[in-house]
């Protein structure tokens, strides 16, 4: 935890000299669990023995004014407060850390329970101040209901979006707001008082603009020049705008009220962001043989403002296994509205609302989750749709292609990790895979330190919640772009997606906990399939001749393998076939080696009159004692002279090898053919080649240098032929 020592020793400076506040570029919350965010102050006016609540219903948040002074008569409120009542938040301590120098946006989804009785409500920005009333500065939403028995009860009762700047009514800015607060409505306020050429204050309902103002509206031309903070309330207290009866001047005389009612609101979510903010991002490929299609990274609330299609995405894929990872959370609350619910549309396929396969706000509770789905998709474009009900929020989507594709872990934990841990090995989680490119995904929330606030927030962060993943011994770290930390997330669900490299076999992501991050779902996938097979095969190739299709393949390694069976399927298009659709085309089993560790050759030829335009083959090795274990399939495309008819790769030779060894392999037509060298971390050591190939055998040379001409270390490298329909990767071993 050093880190933190030196960044608590770096703000302490900071503070000693004037007040630093914190202002997170996002702050959204959408009430889940039972406590308020340590971001807010509940206002509850008085602090004690008032009959006020200010409830988190795990979903959202309900504020009761009830029986302000027990029905006691009212008065005119004094500088010291006496006769006010109040329930509902602001920001801690009513700290004015929105500076006027940020672009700031707050969004509230709220709605009122009741008709408004004696006193105001509202939400919105403002600069907090007692009586007697001077700065008067706010843009916000706010609802009055005068005294009936005020002269002035009829001009002071209102429900407007205001911009003010002081007591003169020549800057108090306010526009009558026509939608009925007793439903719901999605609300936005956006105010940047940095200059007086660009400042603004506006006011949205339901993403329509109700209300903007300049500093050119103003009568001296300026801008609201103060720092604000964000205020939500319900109270009894009534504002009349008026002269001074002796001096003539603009004043505000404050009334308190007492009633026997209750006056409710509750709140969907809030969400205030700085200086235009936005977290999403996406990445599509760059190469055609890249597994990740697509990732749509998100960490959105939906605004609320109408049911249906959301989000929309396309990507292409190869011909393959295709896997959509979509990570989205859901509420419900409790009658005040219907439930969050989210559903997916995979090229028109839909998976529908209200089943495991959506996220259903009545079942999941508020409870952030990793779905997967595994569409049968053809090589070429697709779409996903999300369609939505109320106001989920979507974190991320991704789309991960390729022709061996699987997930060798996949693990749904809902877990925390236990209070106090400090660099803990949490959780430790084993998987084989192919040698090849992987993806690693997590999905994790984690907590801001307790106490945490706008004033001290990271001069003390040891009891953060914080997530961090190892890949063999590869430490990704507690922050950046693959860690989780808390007083940057605070609570809030985070997904990475890690692309690494790894050889054949046995491996371990470990993750490790600073205090209580909680854990949702863990997976792995991996581009070549599953390495953990008694048989593993280095090449498998199918070559169409003039009258049959020749098999051949071979082995790297065989334990207890008694032999193998050759399974052919048949397709209209370059979907793979379901496994029951592969019927076994060898009579007798093909014998293999028992036990060995060197490589060998087998082939078979396949004569038969093909009925659709692809044919597929399954290689199944069966061991000693019966067990069977299939491979990865591969295809052939009857009449289309673009694909090779007799295209192979053979392994490279020596391997291993010191100083030289040989990659090798056939086509049939020209073809441009890309040969690059990587190592282990799957970095480009070198380009071998890069050109047009003639058909026929060829044969390149890596010497072990880099493009440096400097000589590698000894270890594990992997080259890749590329060609534009065709991609092979294989392992070599450089030896001292």
């Amino acid at each position: 935890m050093w880190r933190k020592i030196i960044l608590f020793q770096t703000l302490l400076v900071a503070i000693s000299f004037s007040q630093t506040y914190i202002v997170p570029d996002i702050q959204r919350d959408d009430f889940a669990g039972s406590t308020l965010k340590s971001w807010w102050t509940n206002t509850i006016t008085p602090s004690s023995g008032s009959n006020h609540q200010l409830s988190i219903l795990n979903g959202y948040m309900k504020a009761d004014l009830m029986n302000p002074l027990n029905g006691g008569t009212g008065g005119r409120l004094d500088a010291t407060g006496d006769g006010m009542e109040n329930i509902g938040i602001a920001t801690a301590n009513n700290r004015p850390i929105y500076s006027k120098n940020m672009l700031m946006e707050a969004v509230v989804r709220v709605k009122t329970l009741n008709t408004l009785p004696v006193g105001s409500r509202g939400w919105g920005f403002w600069k907090s101040e007692k009586v007697p009333i001077v700065y008067n500065q706010a843009v916000w939403f706010f609802e009055q209901t005068a005294h009936p028995d005020s002269s002035w009860a009829a001009s002071e009762t209102y429900w407007r979006a205001l911009t003010m700047d002081g007591i003169d009514p020549a800057y108090r800015f306010g526009t009558d707001v026509s939608a009925n607060n007793q439903l719901w409505h999605t609300y936005k306020i956006r105010r940047y008082s940095g200059s007086t050429v660009d400042g603004f204050y506006e006011h949205y309902v339901d993403g329509v603009l109700v209300q903007r103002k300049v500093p050119a509206n103003f009568p001296d031309g300026t801008i609201i020049n103060d720092d604000y903070s964000f205020h939500a309330w319900n109270d009894n207290l009534v504002y009349h705008y008026t002269t001074n009866a002796v001096s003539g001047n603009d004043t505000v005389e404050v009334f308190y009220n007492g009633w026997i009612d209750t006056s409710s609101f509750v709140v969907d979510f809030i969400e205030i962001r700085k200086d235009g903010y936005d977290p999403s991002y996406q990445i599509t490929p760059t190469v055609s043989d890249d597994f990740l299609r697509l990732r749509s990274y998100e960490s959105e609330i939906d605004d609320g403002l109408s049911d249906g299609l959301w989000k929309s995405y396309s990507f292409d894929t190869n011909v393959g296994n295709t896997f959509v990872i979509v990570t989205a959370k859901a509420e419900s609350y409790d009658g005040y509205d219907g439930d969050d619910d989210l559903k997916i549309i995979i090229d028109g396929s839909d998976y529908g609302y209200d089943n495991v396969n959506s996220w259903n706000g009545d079942v999941d509770d508020g409870l952030p989750k990793t779905l997967v789905f595994t569409p049968s998709l053809s090589s070429g474009s697709h779409t996903i749709e999300l369609y939505s009900q109320t106001t989920p929020i979507l974190y991320d989507v991704n789309v991960l292609s390729a022709q061996e594709g699987t997930l060798v872990l996949d693990q749904t934990l809902n877990e925390t990790a236990p209070s106090g841990s400090s660099n803990y090995l949490w959780k430790e989680l084993t998987f084989s895979c192919d040698a090849g490119p992987v993806g690693i995904y997590v999905s994790a929330s984690a907590d801001e330190e307790p106490g945490w606030n706008h004033q001290n927030a990271y001069i003390d962060s040891t009891d953060d919640d914080e997530l961090r993943i190892e890949l063999d011994n590869t430490n990704f770290g507690w922050g950046g772009d693959y860690g989780f930390v808390g007083n940057t997330l605070f609570g809030d669900v985070k997904t990475v997606l890690i692309k690494d490299t790894l050889t054949g076999g046995s491996h371990t992501l470990k993750l490790y906990a600073n205090e209580t991050p909680t854990v949702y779902r863990v997976m792995v996938f991996a581009q070549n399939g599953d390495y953990s097979l008694p048989v593993s095969l280095s090449a498998f190739n199918v070559n169409l001749l003039s009258n049959s299709v020749r098999i051949t393949w071979t082995t790297e390694s065989e334990i207890d393998n008694l032999g193998f069976n050759i399974f052919r399927a048949e397709s209209a298009d370059s979907v793979l076939p379901s496994q029951d659709k592969f019927v076994q085309i060898n009579k007798q089993l093909i014998p293999g080696q028992g036990n060995s560790s060197t490589y060998n050759h087998y082939s078979f030829e396949d004569v038969f009159a093909p009925q659709k335009e692809y044919v597929w083959y399954r290689l199944q090795s069966v061991n000693l004692d019966g067990s069977r274990q299939f491979h990865k399939p591969v295809a052939v495309r009857i009449g289309d002279s673009l694909i090779p008819r007799e295209t192979q790769w053979f392994p490279n030779y020596p391997n291993p090898f010191n100083p030289v060894t040989n990659i090798r392999f056939k086509i049939a037509e020209q073809e441009y053919v890309r040969i690059t060298i990587y190592d282990l971390h799957g970095r480009r050591i070198r380009n071998l080649w890069q050109g047009e190939v003639k058909p026929g055998y060829h044969r390149f040379q890596w010497d072990g240098r880099d493009e440096q001409g400097v000589i590698k270390s000894a270890g594990i490298y992997f080259y890749q032929i590329k060609t534009s329909r065709y991609q092979h990767t294989g392992k070599m071993t450089l030896l001292k």
